[in-house]
Order: C-alpha cells, then structure tokens, then sequence
C-alpha cells in the first residue's frame, strides 16, 4: 500500500506536463490580425486529471459543452469526456464520461453530417482510426467503422471540397513535416493515401479542425520545432487541381507566466474560440525528485558492481 502510495505521488509530481482549457475573448474574424491571445481560463477542483484537447459540441447563452481528453492520472492514460462550463465565469460545472478504452484515447475530433454528430478520437496506440456515432441523449459514442488501419496522430476529416479528405500526422514521425492526405467518396468509406504536402519546418501536425473566416479555410496545426506542441500555426488551405497547398499566416506561443510550456488545440464553433495549454505541474517538486531517483540509480549500480 505505501509503495503504491510513494509511486501515485512520485508519477504526479514528475509528470512533465498538466494542461488547461480556456476560452479567447476576441471576434474570431480577427484572429490573423491579433499578436497574442487573451485567455480565461477554466475553472475547476479536480487534482487528479487534467484536460485537453477541446472540441465544442454546443454552446447556449450560458453555457459551453465540449469534447476533450480528461487524462486521468491513476490510469495513465486519456479518455473522452464532455465538459459542461459556465460561459461567464469559465466554471466547470460537469464531467462525463463519454468513450473509455483500455488504451488511450485524445483529440476527439468532431464531424456533423446534416443533424448527426460523429466523434473519431486519435487512438493511435491500436493503429486505427476509428468512427463514432454520438448519441447527445445518453452521451455514449457507439462505433461505426473503422476508416484506416494505420497509427494516425491527430486526424481530421474535412468535407469542404469535392470528397471526404483525412489530414493527419502517423507514428512513428507523428511531430515531424509531412501531412499525409487520404480521401474517400463517402464518410464511413475506405480512405487511401491520396497525396502528401511537405512544410519547411515541423509544423504538419493538426491542432484542430478546419475553420473558414474571412474568405479563407484555416487549418490550425501545431509546431512541433524541438518539442511537441511548442505553438499554434495558422495556415490557408489552398486547394488546386485536385492537390491541398497550405500558406502559413500567424504562429501563436504561451506568454502567460503560470500556462507557459506549451499549446497544441484551437477550434472555433459558434463565435467560440477554445484553446489549450501546458505547465510543469510542480517544476521545483518534479526537479528534486528526479535528482533523487537519479541518485539512487546510481548507488544501485555502484552496489550491483
């Protein structure tokens, strides 16, 4: 029971990352033009998970719901929930769970298709990408299909031009160049490769979905430039003769001195912007221990000589 105790404390405080949610305060038909963004924050009390990932399901006068990853620290691993939070104080009000693996799950991407809802998470741990119906009255995602049978990192289905297209990233080089482009004539179809598009730096990695303003689709990407989810890179979706082109527009960091590590989401629905970002959950905590463990390796090494 103490060994088990002295791990759950050692793995919370050395986990090198905790995310939150917040809310941009800005018309989103000037988000290319703005150097920074002003963010409120999500409240809430829980100390063993955290939440990232935000996709919004729906909004009313007073309140914002939203699909995300509620990483739940004594598994280790992600699940998708929905967040009921209060619009005017940034509270949350209510977490449910909505799809639980036994493998991890992230990034639960959302597609309507006239009044259906259609989730389909990054669980590229099982190499698939796999289709949910979601059902509002019971908040459950019952499985569809599955849509490709390789390891895809943050995915996202566009039906904006001729076809159904997949954008995404894929292990083994998830954070890297290169946006792989597979197609298919219909939702729940076989998607193959399609074409690829090559950036000049490590920014091919979604950051949400797709969003159209001001004439322009935006596909928000992350840069992944010497770690994952470093900023968020705003690029034009350009589509020529059959083949997507992207021109990059704005790239946005953490400035805020508590959420500084990172972002990696932004989605827009309903005059909603969300967003996410990353902290060290306790860096001078998380520093000590792992001097600590550090040490200890090495009086075990000396002693096994």
């Amino acid at each position: 029971m103490i060994k088990t105790k002295l791990k759950y404390i050692y793995d919370k405080y050395t986990n090198d990352e905790i995310w939150n949610i917040g809310f941009v305060s800005l018309d989103i038909k000037k988000i290319i033009e703005v150097d920074s963004l002003n963010i409120n924050w999500m409240k809430h009390s829980y100390n063993d998970r955290w939440f990232a990932d935000p996709f919004i399901l729906s909004t009313t006068p007073d309140r914002i719901i939203l699909l995300v990853e509620e990483y739940y620290l004594p598994l280790k691993k992600g699940r998708i929930s929905r967040l009921i939070v209060d619009r005017h104080r940034y509270q949350l009000l209510s977490c449910d769970v909505v799809l639980e693996l036994a493998s991890h799950l992230s990034f639960p991407a959302i597609l309507r298709i006239g009044q259906e809802i259609y989730i389909y998470p990054e669980n590229s741990k099982i190499g698939k990408l796999v289709l949910y119906k979601y059902i509002e009255e019971s908040n459950k995602a019952e499985m569809v299909s599955e849509l490709i049978n390789e390891p895809l990192t943050d995915a996202i289905i566009t039906t904006s031009f001729n076809k159904y297209y997949i954008f995404s990233t894929k292990k083994p080089t998830p954070n890297k160049n290169t946006l792989n482009i597979y197609s298919s004539n219909k939702i729940d179809g076989v998607y193959l490769m399609d074409h690829t598009f090559v950036f000049e730096d490590n920014c091919a990695r979604n950051a949400g979905d797709l969003f159209y303003i001001n004439g322009k689709y935006i596909r928000p990407a992350q840069d992944c430039n010497g770690k994952y989810g470093k900023g968020l890179v705003l690029q034009e979706v350009l589509f020529r003769d059959n083949r997507f082109f992207f021109k990059e527009l704005k790239r946005f960091y953490p400035k805020n001195q508590k959420w500084n590590a990172g972002m990696h989401t932004l989605n827009i629905y309903n005059g909603i912007i969300v967003v996410d970002r990353r902290r060290c959950y306790a860096p001078i905590i998380r520093f000590i221990l792992l001097k600590i463990k550090k040490i200890i390796s090495i009086i075990r090494s000396n002693i096994l000589k």
